[in-house]
């Protein structure tokens, strides 16, 4: 019994690891190709004939989506880490000998939402830019 307890605590805790993992991958690849659809978007404004104002709300829409993305990716990274440091507490019970975790330690694990955040940043900071840009651009053409 004790050894099926055993198991089943430290099985979730690699299951959390790795969800924490892919999380974070996940938000980085949705991020990537965001980025480089904006990018794309404003090179390819004029050809595609979009006025200024659509181009703005474009890029509105998809600060807005990588915000929501970003805050639905920190809280499952988050509950991830609650859930660990639980399932650790659990083992330690188990097995005295395990070492515990350290209180600080997860100031490291949370480094993945302090990333995704840190990118929320530099999205809004792009859309202002952007929008600064295109309608410096869009002011010098006409």
């Amino acid at each position: 019994m004790i050894h099926e307890r055993y198991k089943l605590v430290t099985s979730r805790q690699l299951y959390l690891v790795d969800l924490t993992k892919d999380t974070f991958a996940s938000y980085a690849r949705t991020l990537a190709a965001f980025v480089a659809g904006t990018i794309t978007l404003v090179s390819a404004a004029e050809k595609l004939s979009l006025s200024q104002a659509v181009v703005l709300d474009l890029i509105l829409a998809i600060a807005v989506f990588l915000s929501f993305a970003a805050s639905i990716s920190v809280a499952q990274i988050l509950f991830c880490i609650k859930r660990w440091y639980e399932y650790r507490a659990a083992e330690c019970k188990i097995n005295p000998d395990a070492p515990r975790a350290e209180w600080w330690a997860c100031l490291f694990e949370a480094m993945y939402a302090a990333a995704i955040l840190g990118s929320i940043g530099l999205v809004w900071w792009g859309y202002f830019y952007l929008g600064a840009t295109v309608g410096k651009v869009a002011t010098s053409t006409t």
